[in-house]
């Protein structure tokens, strides 16, 4: 599994720079070409071919991908991509499950793309151009699907969040997902280098860039090597995890349809049963004693704001906002 610093792999190749980054280095010499139907030689796995033009519909995109693993894919597999667990992509992959329904978010972000290039073009002098899908001969079960190539013969990803929670998530520099993503593009394409845009709130952009890594994209490349034989071709799932994804995953692959009177064996189904009830027996009892801790100390407070242990205020007990009547326990 990839390396982990503060729960995402914090690759050492993240330029750590003051933002916005260094100056871009000069465009590369004319023994490597770059355009957006042709790029440089991959020497490690051959040469990238394009498989999809840019502009390219919706469909045909969901389409081509459905038989190999991408960048945000190959995120979910190391465990860094929070909309997409492993199991949720097995589902993905094996045609149990359609896959993520587009929602306002996601198209606010196809949205705003445009506007991510934009900016980050006036901001480092570089120009872009649309990429497509590539993906290499030898390893076809592999694909990438950059936002941009940049004009100095590199990559760019470009990225939307918007308030508080999702601009926290970016404090320390780029996301472990975006940082897969980036140096699964490179293993795939055999670039060297990639950038990655954020748009913050429709308007505050902030750009980093990072080399390749090779150790990270061998860890990488074998994980997802792993999961693609291992579990999908074999059709053999991965472990399932107590996430949302994965609750939300099995829900939509099977929690609407079944076959009246049948049933199927599995194995260890008895201790399985056994553990989840006293599970739910220990959360009962647990959610009593919380409320039994909280109802005490909203009791001490009474209609002050916040309560105090020799004169440092712990906790508070206040509305969310001027609009809501109803008070909730928040620790100082």
């Amino acid at each position: 599994m990839l390396p982990l610093l503060d729960g995402n792999p914090r690759a050492s190749a993240v330029s750590t720079e003051p933002k916005p980054a260094p100056a871009p280095p000069p465009t590369p010499p004319p023994t490597q070409p770059v355009s957006p139907c042709t790029g440089p030689a991959d020497t490690r796995r051959g040469r990238a071919v394009q498989v999809l033009a840019p502009g390219a519909s919706r469909y045909e995109w969901l389409r081509a991908r459905r038989d190999s693993i991408g960048g945000s894919e190959a995120a979910a597999v190391a465990g860094v991509n929070r909309f997409c667990s492993p199991y949720e992509l097995w589902l993905v992959k094996t045609g149990r499950h359609p896959g993520p329904v587009e929602n306002d978010k996601m198209r606010a972000g196809v949205l705003l793309e445009p506007v991510v290039v934009e900016l980050f073009e006036r901001q480092t002098g570089l120009s872009c151009t649309p990429a497509g899908m590539w993906r290499t001969p030898l390893m076809p079960w592999q694909h990438a699907n950059p936002d941009r190539w940049t004009s100095d013969g590199h990559g760019l990803e470009a990225k939307t969040t918007f308030g508080f929670p999702g601009a926290q998530e970016w404090d320390g520099g780029p996301t472990g997902h975006a940082i897969c993503q980036s140096q699964w593009y490179m293993h795939v394409t055999g670039r060297d280098r990639w950038y990655i845009a954020l748009l913050t709130d429709g308007w505050q952009l902030t750009w980093w860039w990072m080399e390749r890594d090779q150790v990270l994209i061998d860890i990488l490349a074998e994980d997802v090597a792993r999961f693609w034989h291992e579990h999908v071709v074999a059709d053999t799932p991965p472990p399932v995890d107590g996430g949302e994804n994965t609750r939300l995953a099995i829900r939509r692959a099977y929690g609407y349809a079944y076959a009246t009177g049948s049933g199927v064996e599995i194995p260890g189904l008895g201790e399985l049963v056994a553990e989840r009830r006293a599970l739910k027996a220990s959360i009962t009892e647990l959610k009593a004693q919380l409320d039994g801790v909280e109802n005490t100390i909203k009791a001490g407070i009474g209609d002050h704001e916040f309560g105090a242990e020799n004169g440092r205020p712990l906790i508070q007990w206040r509305a969310r906002n001027t609009n809501d009547d109803l008070r909730y326990l928040k620790e100082l």
